[in-house]
């Protein structure tokens, strides 16, 4: 799988999120997709430090309806997971020694493939409405074989 970028970004509310803006794959490669939802506690992107534990997460193949993750992929609703982490948002904190902390609730979505060529769209919902969404592009497998084996030597 290659994906282009993967950065956090900070939303409305101050809740931040890392998202795959854009990931173009084989079909028919399984993979896991863990979605997040991050709560800081402290620190400036603080927003009182409860995830939102209804989050939720669509996919769709472009032009149709989106469904439940798990109902697209046939599994079942992952389980919610939580936990927490602290991290220092520059050297004046390290100084200070003052970490920021952040509650996380996430569900990870295993074993997943995507079997048809094309566009899809990924959704994540939470927050009572904020969304964010990805644009997955699922390439064909190749007719002909380009390579064969490849053999490399490395050395001074």
């Amino acid at each position: 799988m290659c994906s282009l970028p993967i950065k956090p970004i900070s939303w409305p509310g101050n809740t931040s999120i890392s998202v795959l803006r854009l990931v173009s794959e084989v079909n028919g490669e399984a993979r896991s997709n863990k979605k997040q939802v991050h709560a800081p506690v402290n620190g400036s992107e603080a927003n009182g430090g409860i995830p939102d534990p209804n989050f939720s997460f669509t996919v769709a193949k472009a032009g149709a309806a989106a469904q439940s993750a798990a109902s697209f992929f046939k599994i079942s609703e992952p389980a919610l997971e939580r936990w927490n982490f602290t991290w220092y948002e520059d050297l004046f904190a390290v100084d200070a020694n003052t970490p920021s902390v952040v509650r996380v609730t996430s569900k990870a979505y295993r074993r997943v493939a995507l079997y048809e060529p094309g566009e899809y769209v990924a959704t994540l919902s939470y927050y009572n409405g904020t969304k964010t969404v990805a644009n997955w592009i699922v390439r064909p497998l190749q007719e002909q074989k380009k390579a064969k084996n490849v053999i490399l030597f490395i050395g001074k």
